[in-house]
């Protein structure tokens, strides 16, 4: 037991009549763990793409109104 966990084992249980569902569980863990890293990757790249088109959307006004003042006051 103990060195299949320091193997990285998820899990470690003797078998009995639960065996089926508690594989089940796991394996449904696993997969959920994955699903969330790659929505939270999908998020932070999502972000840093914001992040960018707003500096560059500033960047861009902010060279505008130094080199025409006038467009931006009525």
């Amino acid at each position: 037991k103990i060195e299949a966990l320091n193997a990285d084992a998820i899990s470690f249980f003797k078998k009995n009549d639960n065996v089926y569902l508690r594989v089940k569980n796991i394996i449904k863990g696993i997969i959920s763990k994955k699903k969330l890293s790659k929505k939270k990757k999908s998020s932070k790249s999502a972000f840093v793409g914001f992040l960018v088109v707003l500096f560059g959307l500033s960047a861009f006004f902010f060279v505008l109104y130094k080199l025409v003042p006038n467009l931006f006051f009525f």
